[in-house]
């Protein structure tokens, strides 16, 4: 027995190590299928790491240089150890949320090895590891497929190296191909270049800081100029005046002219609309967030030990608040290093406390760590059961799975590009490959696919697979042809099986992703049908529900029974219910047979006797 405790207490870090990794596996991976809501950007990634296997392109559509292609390289690379099976987990969207479960799992160590090396505690990685996994907000993000997860994971790689105990020039270089990589991942990673830089001028004297400094640079840039390379030998590089062709220039042009351009706590910027977002998902993390950033403000003035985390944090949330556009996973690289400032302010102070009292110290650290694990796991256990019980997938699967069971294999159909890869992928349900299948928003946006496939005209479609994204961007980004080809489109069938969104497709409102619906493009009748129903409801319906004569001004039941029969034939059910239940309020006051009063005028009713016909068209 004597032996084996102190078996433990040799290997104490790593049974703490594999005690957390287990448990935070279990976290990020269980439900991963089911939550969050498959997103637009997931589906962007998957058909493009598809194309690049199917294809030989960078792209289904034209490669616009939007981001390096480096990202899905990987994800294709994912399915290359998988033996091409990218539907072995049920979908690729599936087999992409396992990918994220195995970089969480190398992030979580590499993350673990770093705080470790730097504090010399057990119990300090142990926190900062569960800070960076456990809320529902990085969780949110973090199991989704993103450039920023892929990016992240090679940014703790070259960390990492630079705290190997004997460093040599050698793991400077590897440390610079990493980056090299994080950079070719996702151009935000140069925001960590400027810490990078501070921490090769600090290193240790056995390694000349002049050749660290080169070697390092060298590498890094020689990994990112590949993508310049490939832009010249394309003729991409530079823009034409006439923009007919793509450019690196011009994409990098673009993105940063993306956003509001007002300061970041204006309520129309970008990064004011993110953070309400963020509070939405978990308010205490933020909070912990906004501590990660002061801790780095002081680590930044006072700590050369951790200086680095410090000006890594701050570099990147200076690239947040800039005033340009901000998306919800753009906090995840700022996490990890948010995180081990953190860290690094409790290992200071936990230095400071055993100076002071060395007899007790031990003791009454171990009781705070104690304590802040339990109040921490009161406080999140409820937080952490939404992302492990909540399906918000299912209906967008069975909408694919419907799709390409019931529709023809040239049917042109507009969708949101989640489901692209399934829909084009032969071995996905059936052998079916919807190849007229197209992204919303190329349908919008790129002239090849507006003016070349669709003529700039919603009418030459077949289909529409509406999402929550589709009505979400169309409303924001004012998507004209898509806003019509919704508005002249009926709906077919809907998935919506225990969804908690709201929504109004024709009003293009939508407050969760949880669901999906299928719409048939009106052809030329239907088209003056609606047009003529949307004249109707618009300039004689009133109030929630209330038809008005315009020329004696006064409601009849025969006037609601008309128009909820329209309302009715033409799917319009907000109108029928507003109607139907106006007519019941104000109409339907009979005690003897609670048939409908004939009129309403002025407020009141006019003529308490019912109209045959109108009940009979409003019981049909």
């Amino acid at each position: 027995m004597k032996k084996f405790i102190e078996k433990i207490k040799e290997n104490k870090t790593i049974l703490i190590f594999l005690a957390l990794l287990a448990f935070l596996c279990f976290l990020h991976g269980y439900n991963s299928f089911h939550y969050p809501y498959f997103e637009s950007d997931e589906g962007t990634y998957l058909s493009q790491a598809y194309s690049v296997k199917e294809d030989g392109k960078l792209s289904l559509y034209t490669y616009w240089y939007d981001h390096p292609p480096f990202g899905w390289f990987v994800i294709g690379a994912w399915t290359d150890v998988l033996g091409q099976q990218r539907n072995i987990f049920g979908s690729s969207l599936n087999t992409g949320r396992v990918m994220m479960l195995v970089l969480h799992i190398i992030q979580v160590s590499l993350l673990f090895y770093i705080v470790r090396r730097v504090t010399d505690s057990d119990w300090i990685p142990l926190i900062v590891c569960l800070l960076f996994a456990v809320s529902p907000l990085p969780t949110y993000f973090q199991r989704r497929v993103l450039l920023d997860n892929i990016m992240v994971t090679w940014l703790l790689a070259s960390v990492a190296v630079f705290y190997i105990k004997n460093i040599s020039l050698r793991h400077v270089i590897l440390s610079g191909f990493f980056y090299g990589l994080a950079t070719v991942t996702k151009v935000t990673a140069v925001m960590f270049g400027p810490a990078f830089l501070y921490l090769l001028l600090t290193l240790k004297p056995q390694i000349k800081r002049s050749f660290a400094v080169a070697g390092w640079l060298a590498v890094s840039i020689s990994v990112v100029a590949l993508w310049p390379i490939y832009a010249l030998i394309k003729t991409e590089f530079f823009p034409v005046s006439d923009g007919s062709k793509v450019s690196l220039i011009g994409a990098l042009q673009f993105q940063a002219s993306r956003g509001t351009e007002v300061p970041f706590w204006d309520s129309a910027s970008s990064f004011r609309d993110n953070l309400d977002a963020w509070m939405i998902l978990d308010s205490t993390y933020v909070y912990i967030l906004a501590f990660g950033l002061l801790c780095a403000v002081l680590l930044a003035i006072f700590s050369s030990k951790y200086r680095f985390f410090g000006l890594a944090t701050l570099f990147y949330f200076i690239f947040l608040i800039r005033g340009g556009v901000v998306l919800g996973f753009y906090a995840l690289p700022l996490i990890p290093f948010a995180m081990i400032s953190i860290g690094g302010v409790v290992d200071k102070a936990r230095i400071s406390f055993k100076k002071r009292y060395p007899k007790f110290a031990d003791k009454v650290l171990a009781t705070l760590f104690i304590l802040i694990m339990t109040v921490a796991g009161v406080h999140y256990t409820p937080k952490v059961q939404k992302y492990l019980t909540v399906d918000e997938t299912s209906n967008q699967m069975e909408a694919l799975i419907w799709v390409k069971e019931n529709l023809p294999e040239d049917t042109l159909i507009m969708i949101d590009v989640y489901g692209m890869t399934e829909l084009l992928d032969s071995s996905f349900v059936n052998e079916k490959s919807l190849r007229n299948a197209d992204w919303y928003f190329k349908v919008a946006k790129d002239p090849a696919i507006r003016f070349d496939v669709y003529r700039d005209d919603w009418r030459n479609l077949d289909y529409i697979l509406v999402s929550h994204e589709m009505l979400f961007q169309a409303e924001r980004e004012e998507l004209p042809l898509v806003k019509n080809a919704i508005r002249n489109s009926r709906p077919v069938i809907r998935w919506d099986r225990g969804s908690t969104a709201f929504v109004d497709v024709q009003n293009f409102i939508s407050t969760n992703g949880d669901w999906a619906a299928l719409y048939r493009v009106n052809d030329r009748f239907e088209t003056q049908l609606l047009f003529s129903w949307n004249h109707y409801r618009d300039n004689f319906i009133y109030s929630y529900g209330q038809v008005i004569d315009p020329q004696r001004d006064v409601t009849t039941s025969e006037g609601q029974s008309y128009a909820m029969l329209r309302a009715a034939l033409m799917n319009d059910r907000e109108a029928f219910l507003g109607l139907w239940l106006w007519t019941q309020h104000k109409l339907q006051h009979r005690v003897q047979d609670e048939l409908f009063s004939w009129s309403w005028f002025d407020g009141r009713q006019l003529d308490t006797n019912n109209a045959t016909d109108a009940d009979l068209d409003i019981a049909l």
